[in-house]
């Protein structure tokens, strides 16, 4: 499995992860709640910035 797979993978984790937060709100606080977007922006920039690389690495093999 390549990288850009697994980048893939980490990307609907991450979307799934945010879909049964945001689904199980009781029990979790608004604070909470928000340091999880926080981290799943973080996520996704990360995802950003690696699938641009692959691709860049794609184009010049």
């Amino acid at each position: 499995m390549t990288a850009h797979h697994n980048i893939m993978l980490s990307h609907a984790s991450a979307a799934r992860l945010y879909k049964i937060t945001h689904q199980t709100v009781i029990g979790i606080d608004q604070k909470e709640l928000i340091e999880l977007d926080v981290i799943l922006l973080k996520l996704e920039i990360v995802v950003s910035v690696e699938r641009a690389r692959c691709s860049v690495a794609c184009v010049c093999e």
